[in-house]
């Protein structure tokens, strides 16, 4: 039937016999092209929407970049995500669902660890990945990207992680950024040992601690050290969007508003001083050259930490 369809249009065409030498009145089955034909009468597949597809179909300039940090082969990624979903399930309240802000903050942060951590371990096997068959067409094996281009997508994507943490308590800051160590030295492992892997589960283990220090059982365990915390983290926008609003389009009026409850001049409310005064008063771990690190490079972002943190203690009755 498919023969008979493309001899019929092959007749119609002015031109066309003559081009391709057919002499014949009718196109022979044999002389059809088999591929052409399976083409022609097969129907249209479904469209698959995989990881490996949506890399595929990304602009030809992005996909080194994708591909070097195994989007298109996610089992790693839910590697790190699922133990991060089981804690933030476990020790969610009885009868409640698990927090969605945790499960998206710990979503982004296990999709770019999980690239930095595939870019780490290109950049140091570059050279022995050119040697194997199976890793001879990984961006940097193959030459698509340079080495300096992959360092500074690490970077990007470490910052972008390191914004991810910061939402945190200290703890769980601290204890992720040491599993940082594990990450850029698992590579190095399958120089001197056999089981590398080990390694590798050691750093993704480390994520299920990360989010047990942050659930409210473990808080209120630590109530009385947490009066001398910062009771919401340097970029945690989400856990009050009113301040953050008030910050992003009317910065002067929140850092009066901080510096009234503070009872001291609203001229004074994005200083450094405010800032330490704050953290003095409540015994807040730090020191002046950290107020000045975070005050001079997010200063938005340190006035709506004192805003938040100060409605924060008044709810808890801590605020004075």
């Amino acid at each position: 039937m498919a023969a008979a369809l493309l001899a019929r249009w092959c007749r119609s065409v002015p031109g066309l016999r003559d081009t391709l030498g057919l002499r014949a009145a009718r196109l022979p089955l044999a002389a059809a092209p088999p591929l052409l034909l399976r083409r022609l009468a097969a129907p249209p597949g479904p469209r698959s929407f995989s990881a490996a597809e949506l890399v595929r179909a990304a602009p030809a300039p992005l996909q080194p970049y994708l591909r070097l940090m195994r989007l298109h082969q996610p089992a790693g990624t839910w590697l790190l995500y699922l133990p991060c979903t089981w804690s933030i399930g476990l020790a969610a309240a009885p009868g409640c669902l698990p927090d969605w802000h945790m499960l998206s903050l710990f979503g982004v942060g296990a999709v770019l660890m999980r690239g930095a951590g595939c870019t780490i371990n290109d950049m140091w096997d570059r050279d022995y990945d050119r040697q194997v068959a199976r890793t001879a067409s990984r961006p940097l094996a193959a030459g698509d990207i340079s080495t300096f281009q992959s360092l500074v997508f690490l970077g990007g994507q470490l910052s972008l992680a390191l914004c991810v943490l910061l939402c945190l308590n200290y703890y769980s800051i601290i204890l992720g950024a040491s599993s940082l160590f594990l990450v850029i030295t698992y590579p190095l492992m399958k120089r001197i040992t056999y089981w590398p892997q080990l390694v590798l589960e050691e750093g993704l283990g480390m994520a299920a601690p990360t989010v047990v220090t942050i659930q409210p059982q473990f808080g209120a365990a630590m109530s009385s050290v947490s009066r001398c915390m910062w009771q919401t983290g340097l970029m945690d926008c989400c856990s009050d969007c009113g301040v953050c609003c008030c910050g992003m389009f009317c910065f002067p009026c929140l850092a009066c508003q901080v510096a009234g409850d503070m009872n001291e001049c609203c001229l004074c409310g994005t200083s450094v001083a405010m800032r330490t005064l704050y953290r003095t008063r409540y015994n807040i771990p730090g020191s002046i050259c950290s107020d000045y690190c975070v005050t001079l490079w997010c200063t938005v972002c340190s006035v709506c930490q004192m805003k938040r943190d100060i409605n924060r203690r008044r709810e808890l009755g801590i605020f004075w």
